[in-house]
C-alpha cells in the first residue's frame, strides 16, 4: 500500500511525497524518497530502476533515505538457535513495504533525517494518507 509523506524541517522545509506500491505496480515499481544534491530538493525515484533519476533535473546521483532490510533471517549457530530470543525485534518506522525483487524490506524509521535544503539532520516524516 502506497503511503502520502510529509517531510517538514525545523528550518521551514515542507514538501509532500507520496511513496510506496499500490496493487497496480506492486513487485515492479517502488517510488521511493531521495535528496537530489543537484536540486537540492526530497524527490520520488523507482527504488527498483538502478538508472533512477531526478524528476526534476535527471541527476543520477540521488541520495535514499531510509533502509533497506534483508527479509532473509541472519545464519546463525546452533548454540545461538536454542539459546538466543528467537523473536523478531520490532522497529519502529514512519513508512514500511515489504520488497519481493530485491527480498527485502524498505523502511523509513522515525527520527530526524538530512534537510535537502538546509542540509541538516532536521528533516521529519510523517504518514497523512495511504493510498493503493
Amino acid at each position: 500500500m502506497g503511503n502520502e509523506l510529509r517531510a517538514m524541517c525545523d528550518c521551514g522545509y515542507e514538501r509532500t511525497v507520496e511513496a510506496g506500491s499500490c496493487m497496480g505496480n506492486y513487485g515492479s515499481s517502488l517510488p521511493f524518497p531521495y535528496i537530489c544534491p543537484t536540486c537540492a530538493e526530497l524527490v520520488i525515484a523507482d527504488i527498483l530502476d538502478p538508472s533512477a533519476a531526478c524528476p526534476l533535473c535527471g541527476e543520477t546521483n540521488l541520495e535514499r533515505y531510509g533502509s533497506i532490510v534483508s527479509n532473509s533471517p541472519p545464519k546463525r549457530s546452533w548454540f545461538q538457535k536454542i539459546f538466543s530470543d528467537s523473536e523478531p525485534h520490532y522497529v519502529p518506522t514512519v513508512f514500511e513495504e515489504n520488497c519481493p525483487p530485491l527480498n527485502s524490506t524498505v523502511i523509513i524509521e522515525p527520527g530526524r533525517h538530512k534537510c535537502p535544503k538546509c542540509g541538516h539532520q532536521g528533516l521529519k516524516f510523517e504518514v497523512t494518507a495511504w493510498f493503493d
